[in-house]
């Protein structure tokens, strides 16, 4: 019997991590390895993550969106945010709703087709518009994450005192609003600290040219 002969060991196949992403040109996607990213990346409207850094899950959106191509379903395309801000911290985007075979619902198609913007996922639409069948159907949505572009800030709370036996009303003008925002949307929609107490919105605003625009808040107020 001759000498033995030791094989070299053979090389193991590359371990991939789940959350692995390639990224590609999102106008072909062909000839691409896709892996799936991990599901934990994604969160949905009212979780405390939702205000963390939102690169992995948008990743995981682009997952989500080839494996809907490949799937057959109805999926919306990338969506398009508006270049004006629909609120406080909010912005509208639009996407248009595609795969829809040509005896669709159009409209339940449409609210039943959940889509992801910035990680976060909405269940459907808050408005369906359609030229079905040639010129397609169209969903939009009101995004209030990661809209940082859309914040304001509102100056120094003045009380301007009781307007009746029950009220007191207080004021105070909006800052950090560009130039070319609907600024009355934005006022309309800003949270404010009064007297220590979260105020979700002013009971009005008024804007006054280039002064600026105010909140105004009538509250209840005991000493009234």
């Amino acid at each position: 019997m001759g000498p033995a002969i030791t094989l070299p060991e053979r090389s193991q196949p590359a371990v991939r991590s789940p959350d692995r992403y390639v990224d590609i040109d999102p106008s072909t996607r062909k000839g691409t390895d896709w892996t799936e990213p991990s599901p934990q990346l994604v969160c949905t409207p009212g979780d405390a993550d939702c205000s963390a850094n939102f690169e992995p899950a948008e990743q995981a959106a682009e997952w989500t969106l080839h494996k809907n191509k490949k799937s057959g379903n109805a999926y919306w395309d990338e969506p398009k945010a508006t270049k004006r801000c629909s609120g406080f911290g909010a912005r509208e985007y639009k996407a248009r709703l595609w795969n829809l075979h040509f005896f669709s619902n159009w409209t339940r198609a449409c609210r039943e087709t959940e889509i992801e913007i910035h990680g976060v996922v909405f269940p459907t639409p808050a408005q369906c518009d359609s030229k079905w069948p040639f010129g397609g159907v169209t969903g939009h949505w009101v995004v209030d994450v990661l809209e940082n572009d859309c914040l304001a800030h509102w100056g120094k709370v003045a009380d301007k005192g009781c307007i009746n036996n029950r009220l007191k009303r207080f004021q105070s003008r909006l800052h950090n609003v560009k130039s070319k925002e609907d600024r009355m949307s934005i006022c309309l929609t800003a949270p404010a600290v009064i007297q220590g107490k979260r105020v979700p919105t002013p009971t009005s605003c008024n804007d006054q040219g280039i002064w600026g625009v105010y909140g105004i808040w009538d509250l209840e107020d005991q000493s009234c």
